[in-house]
């Protein structure tokens, strides 16, 4: 069974009537479900000539390693203007996050992991395996949460604000160069800038009895509408994270 070893360590101290918080977690995730072509990590023992040339063998040779430190701050008094009452907290998270083999079971190793060729990265040639793995990772990221409380009206505005640091993703640029007779692709790292994002939600309720009222919620996340490169696959094609959406939920509690 995949499992995950977590040990987390945390220090919170009030001053200036503000809560100051840091906290340390280290996950270790061992036995971590994977998939590859039954070819590339050996037949099994059991009869194959009945399966898909391509057929799929699911094994235990994923693990990752993360280290998250995160520093917040909570005001523990609340911003009081007019009729409205305003709550927030800022936090800030710095993550080294390392992943051996595949971290989603969805996803499969392809051909050229199994043939190893050599190719041209950073101006060297090398094999395919040595080159350095793309990361993913936003090292930092930065969050604001605010909630507003107007009474009179009751309603309740939150928003959501999220900065998170660039990435860098190595992919084939699919251009050949010549090498000792034969051509090999040339790989080559692309820098993805940093992301922000807006979410926000605004939120009525109104008592009609006791313990029963009547809600209407407008949720609107990725207000701003950004563009956001979530990943590429090796040939380069983007992969884009959800732009502006919105959901109305009206409801009754009883």
């Amino acid at each position: 069974m995949p499992y995950d070893d977590e040990l987390t360590l945390g220090l919170s101290h009030v001053q200036w009537n503000t809560e100051f918080a840091v906290k340390y977690v280290n996950r270790k995730g061992r036995d971590q479900i994977s998939r590859a072509w039954g070819a590339q990590i050996g037949e099994p023992s059991e009869d194959t000539s009945t399966l898909a040339a391509n057929y799929y063998t699911y094994y235990n040779g994923g693990k990752s390693d993360a280290d998250i430190y995160t520093l917040s701050i909570t005001p523990l008094q609340p911003f009081n203007l007019g009729s409205t009452r305003t709550t927030a907290q800022f936090a800030m998270d710095w993550s080294k996050i390392n992943n051996t083999g595949l971290s989603s079971y969805s996803a499969s190793i392809g051909a050229i992991y199994v043939e190893d060729p050599t190719i041209q990265y950073d101006g060297k040639f090398m094999k395919y395996s040595d080159m350095p793995a793309s990361n993913y990772n936003r090292p930092w990221t930065a969050r604001l949460t605010t909630v507003t409380e107007v009474e009179p009206l009751h309603l309740t505005w939150t928003n959501f604000l999220r900065y998170r640091d660039g990435y860098r993703r190595i992919a084939s640029t699919n251009k050949k160069v010549e090498h000792e007779g034969s051509s090999v692709y040339v790989w080559e790292e692309t820098p993805f800038s940093g992301a922000l994002t807006w979410d926000t939600r605004v939120a009525w309720e109104m008592p009609t009895a006791k313990d029963q009222a009547v809600f209407v919620n407008l949720d609107v996340s990725n207000l701003l509408d950004k563009t956001i490169v979530s990943s590429t696959d090796t040939n380069g094609v983007l992969n884009y994270e959800v732009g502006r959406q919105f959901m109305l939920e009206v409801g009754y509690k009883f």
